[in-house]
């Protein structure tokens, strides 16, 4: 596994799992799913479908919250989930910037395809290496010229 590049990219798998149990568990009989947590869920969505770049705002709260119909504290709490998820991080007085792009099944970004590119350059490497040590046995195979 290549080492990520922010410490939240190797959680998104375990997270998202996390926020599909929550969503199970929570749309059977326990009850309804917190507004923030579904406005979470959809700014989530949103940053994975490439709405916003690494390093820009995403929407002021004013938009948030007419978009979504909610409270300021509504918003502020989805934000915080994505926060502690290492997606998104706040500039005090200026706004909430994107820190990290999810991966989502069915969304691939370019740092996705771009760690994808990595890794098959290292297994090259790797394989170029181990066919070397291959040719090499080859060439002089044990038990010939042994002087026996």
């Amino acid at each position: 596994m290549l080492p990520a590049a922010h410490p939240a990219i190797s959680e998104i798998p375990n997270m998202l799992y996390y926020c599909y149990a929550y969503r199970m568990c929570y749309n059977g009989n326990m009850g309804e799913i917190p507004k923030y947590q579904q406005v979470a869920d959809d700014l989530r969505r949103r940053l994975a479908a490439g709405e916003w770049e690494v390093g820009q705002p995403i929407d002021p709260i004013a938009r948030l919250m007419s978009r979504y119909g909610c409270s300021i504290s509504t918003v502020r709490g989805a934000q915080r989930v994505l926060a502690d998820e290492g997606l998104l991080r706040a500039r005090q007085g200026i706004g909430i910037y994107v820190e990290v792009i999810p991966d989502v099944p069915g969304h691939t970004t370019r740092e996705t395809l771009l760690r994808e590119i990595h890794a098959a350059q290292d297994l090259v490497v790797r394989l170029a290496a181990r066919l070397g040590q291959i040719e090499t046995r080859l060439a002089h195979p044990v038990g010939e010229n042994d002087g026996y």
